[in-house]
């Protein structure tokens, strides 16, 4: 990570908004030096996986000849959206086009609303700031419920999550930030098989009969469906979900196969009663994940 578009060194106009921020981007010959050889020493250092720019970069860097000598360095390496100051409005969406070069886009505070090929990856804290900021209340924080949902969904379209954490003034991670970690860790740990490792499958969302929505992700030959609700139902039906060669149905957390059926309503599982031990303890995130081994599995909606 570095902030290519502020310093303070260079520039000491203060930043009164989103605007004015933009305009606060060094652009002299002498700042642009300064910058490059930061990224060329971290580069000659470190060999980053990644180059994560934030906040632009200054209009006169050869970029093109310092992506060259990164991924020269770094084959494999990945450049963030967010060098470049290129943007164009799209006539279609009115939205903004960047017209730089870039391996993965960065939303801030949003997501996608369907399964974008590109890779991408939502940026955001835990709360509001990306820092620790002693004026955010309890209320200004994703509670683990919604947490773990935004985090699905992200991944369910193809995205990464990355979660700022801010400290205090002694490195201390505050209690209320600590405890989303760790119940995102403890959820994981009983649900990852349906994130890590995972791609797309051909649909992103999906709804259940019995209310709660839906989000899948696939790997090899099986479909994951995270119902994003709480698991204490007797049975769940995946609507509209169509498949021959459904050959078992499994909870994550729990070994043993579940009995289903595929109705005309779609997949009906029933859930065991009561829930294993590894399943019940992570239930506050809301959030359970089927893992159904198919050959042939579609959504029909």
């Amino acid at each position: 990570y570095y902030s290519g578009g502020l310093d303070w060194t260079f520039v000491e106009t203060p930043i009164q908004d989103i605007s004015t921020m933009f305009m606060t981007v060094p652009q002299t010959p002498e700042y642009v030096r300064y910058a490059n050889r930061h990224w060329l020493e971290l580069i000659e250092r470190y060999q980053p996986s990644l180059m994560w720019n934030d906040i632009a970069y200054p209009a006169a860097a050869n970029l093109p000849e310092l992506f060259a000598h990164y991924y020269d360095a770094v084959p494999e390496g990945v450049i963030n959206d967010r060098f470049t100051q290129q943007f164009e409005l799209d006539p279609v969406t009115g939205g903004f086009i960047n017209r730089g070069h870039f391996d993965f886009k960065t939303p801030e505070y949003t997501s996608f609303d369907k399964i974008t090929e590109q890779k991408w990856e939502a940026t955001r804290g835990i709360g509001y700031s990306f820092g620790y900021n002693r004026n955010e209340g309890p209320e200004s924080y994703l509670t683990l419920r919604d947490l773990v949902h935004s985090f699905i969904d992200i991944v369910s379209k193809n995205g990464n999550l990355l979660l700022n954490v801010g400290p205090q003034a002694d490195g201390t991670i505050p209690e209320i930030q600590r405890e989303r970690l760790v119940g995102l860790g403890g959820w994981l740990a009983v649900n990852g098989e349906a994130i890590y490792g995972t791609r797309p499958w051909t649909a992103a969302d999906g709804q259940t009969v019995e209310g709660p929505d839906v989000r899948f992700t696939a790997a090899h030959d099986a479909i994951y469906a995270v119902v994003r609700g709480a698991p204490a139902m007797p049975a769940v039906t995946l609507r509209g979900i169509r498949g021959e060669e459904v050959s078992a149905v499994r909870l994550l957390g729990d070994e043993r196969p579940l009995d289903w059926q595929l109705t005309d309503a779609g997949l009906r599982i029933t859930l065991p009663q009561p829930l294993p031990a590894a399943v019940a303890e992570v239930a506050t995130a809301e959030a359970f994940a089927l893992k159904i081994s198919a050959r042939d599995l579609v959504l029909r909606l």
